[in-house]
């Protein structure tokens, strides 16, 4: 390269990136080339210098891991959670709920997921006679993986079977025995808590309905079925389990409890039946199945009350 003169090393003025142009014989000119001749001639302002040094990309406040909550054994991929999810928020409880599966996860009564749920259990109400009982609070149900993968399997059974998997939304009543704490609440252990052993084992207590699961589609027949009527009614704290039940676009049987037991036919998609009547013999609501097999239901949210 020729020795230049210190001006035409300079950027050139109008594009402030390229070099002034200079030939073969060592002859500079004012421009780049004709693009910014063209620009300079035409009164086209110049270009705003472009700065040397690259921009600095965003940092992203992670966790102290040795803060409280944080060990220095945390995954990377948890540390980038709570980064994207604030841990005193709920979508960052949720992140963490998922970590300690199976549990219950309180929804805040802030939080819009709850109106929609409390909307959802009222209006599936359907009682004249009977107004929907104080709701003590709503908690989101976060399963272990291997009851999820459970699920997934039954679907796939079904399609095996040529019967083409469908969901529907059911109510199931159970009872609590536990003391429910704010936020996150693993399953107890405690003998009779119905709505932990949903959790612990997709095991729905029923001694009535043993060894299958009763499931409404009006949240006010599913509590009239699992605690009984106004005179009969079981006074401890109460959950109506909403699931989402995995049935077949075949017709479900129409049967009575002793013919539903008679014929149980678990494992062929015929797992579900519409049931006429209960175990007295007393005609039901047409909305009751009857589920001998709780791998098509999915548990999804505990509404608890008294």
């Amino acid at each position: 390269m020729p020795n230049l003169p210190g001006e035409l090393r300079l950027p050139m003025q109008q594009c402030k990136a390229r070099p002034k142009l200079v030939d073969g014989n060592g002859k500079g000119y004012p421009h780049c080339g004709k693009t910014c001749r063209d620009a300079a001639r035409a009164g086209v302002p110049p270009a705003a210098p472009k700065s040397k040094l690259a921009p600095k990309p965003p940092i992203l406040q992670v966790p102290n891991p040795g803060a409280a909550g944080m060990s220095m054994s945390t995954p990377a991929a948890s540390i980038r959670m709570a980064a994207t999810n604030p841990p005193n928020t709920f979508e960052g409880l949720k992140d963490r709920a998922k970590g300690c599966a199976p549990c219950f996860l309180e929804i805040p009564r802030s939080h819009p997921q709850y109106d929609k749920l409390l909307d959802l259990f009222k209006s599936d109400w359907d009682s004249p006679n009977r107004a929907p009982p104080k709701v003590l609070g709503i908690y989101s149900i976060i399963q272990s993986e291997a009851l999820i993968v459970r699920h997934d399997q039954y679907r796939a059974h079904l399609r095996s079977k040529e019967l083409s998997p469908r969901e529907s939304r059911r109510w199931a009543g159970v009872k609590c025995s536990c003391q429910m704490q704010p936020q996150i609440n693993s399953p107890c252990n405690v003998y009779g808590c119905d709505m932990c052993d949903v959790l612990n084992r997709n095991i729905f207590g029923s001694s009535d309905y043993p060894g299958a699961v009763l499931l409404s589609g009006h949240s006010n027949r599913a509590d009239k079925l699992a605690f009984g009527g106004q005179n009969q009614r079981y006074r401890g704290r109460k959950a109506l389990i909403l699931s989402k039940l995995i049935e077949s676009d075949d017709v479900v049987p129409k049967l009575t409890f002793q013919e539903a037991y008679a014929n149980r036919d678990t494992g062929r998609g015929k797992d579900i039946v519409k049931l006429l009547s209960g175990q007295d013999g007393r005609s039901l609501p047409p909305d009751q199945l009857l589920a001998f097999n709780t791998d098509a239901v999915i548990p999804r949210y505990a509404v608890l009350y008294k």
